[in-house]
């Protein structure tokens, strides 16, 4: 779907980004699981990793469990490569098992079998940790009798990290397709006041921080194994010739066909850079349909008539697209 902007010559395009892991097609449903749960799990697999970080309350670190897996189930399901559930699992029960350092493949396939999954993506591990500091200055102010003055300006900063385990099973060839176990998210707030409590105040809860982090390397994760949608912008030209002003306002009316007829008019001009603006727009055209190939071979004879740096960033954004899509 391509949106025109207001008044800048450029529309808005919905691209899906590929993963950047390979998983195989016979994988069409996706079952999402907390591992971390227990420390068997968890504390195994961070317990890894060289300067692991010391959580500052179980509480908190819950609420940030439950805030990547929603997070990670929500992006596979916005995808549009995988159905997901979520395993409703209690490690008290039947399925202590799967709370083992590596998950048993019998367990795996007894729950894929249940709920009807190829793969597993686990939340393996889960910690957080914050740093807080204080510092006060002076500034200089003129008061309200002319005279300089000062006063102290408190300064409250906090550095909070969380830090993720994730796994992706392949149930069915019992093969680990991915295995990260270090992905750190980090924040940095601050906030100045006119007393150290004024300024502490100010910084968001501990609560609110971890749980961010958390639903954000969540939905890292998701984008990491499955395609997305992200939102692009691809500018086009709109002026030097009356016809490229036309087919402007055609895009505006969101009147792609009608603009890109005015387009075509242009591509009979001797004058190269008019020329080129043509096929650069016909590009646009050609990626807002979907067509990667057409948009390249446009972009490329744009470049070739019209050689400046907006032709030549765009014939390479579509290099990259396909490259990226194999």
């Amino acid at each position: 779907l391509g949106l025109a902007s207001g008044c800048a010559p450029s529309v808005s395009l919905r691209v899906l980004r590929p993963a950047e892991v390979p998983v195989p097609p016979h994988v069409d449903t996706v079952a999402a699981v907390d591992r971390s749960m227990v420390g068997n799990a968890g504390e195994g697999i961070l317990g890894a990793i060289e300067g692991v970080l010391t959580g500052e309350g179980l509480t908190v670190d819950l609420e940030g469990r439950a805030a990547a897996m929603d997070a990670v189930s929500d992006g596979l399901a916005a995808s549009p490569r995988y159905d997901v559930v979520v395993l409703p699992l209690d490690p008290g029960r039947s399925e202590s098992s799967l709370f083992d350092e590596l998950l048993d493949w019998d367990t795996a396939a007894s729950l894929c079998a249940k709920f009807g999954c190829q793969a597993i993506v686990a939340l393996e591990g889960f910690d957080s940790d914050s740093h807080l500091d204080h510092d006060s200055y002076r500034v200089g102010e003129e008061g309200e009798d002319g005279k300089e003055k000062s006063r102290v300006v408190h300064t409250a900063r906090r550095e909070t990290h969380v830090l993720a385990a994730w796994r992706l099973y392949d149930v069915q060839r019992q093969k680990i397709l991915d295995d990260q176990r270090d992905h750190m998210e980090v924040e940095t707030w601050s906030h100045e006041g006119d007393t150290r409590r004024e300024a502490l105040d100010g910084l968001p809860s501990q609560y609110d921080t971890v749980t961010e982090l958390a639903f954000d390397s969540g939905s890292w994760y998701a984008r990491h194994i499955a395609p997305s949608f992200d939102w692009v912008r691809r500018s086009y030209y709109g002026a030097g010739d009356p016809l490229l002003k036309e087919a402007r306002a055609k895009v505006r009316e969101d009147d792609w066909g009608g603009a890109q007829a005015l387009w075509e008019q242009l591509l009979g001009e001797t004058d190269g850079k008019i020329r080129g603006k043509a096929e650069h727009c016909l590009a646009v055209a050609a990626e807002l349909e979907g067509d990667l190939q057409g948009a390249l071979q446009w972009a490329t004879k744009a470049a070739q008539d019209f050689d400046v740096a907006r032709t030549r960033a765009y014939r390479w954004e579509l290099e990259q697209r396909l490259l990226e899509q194999g």
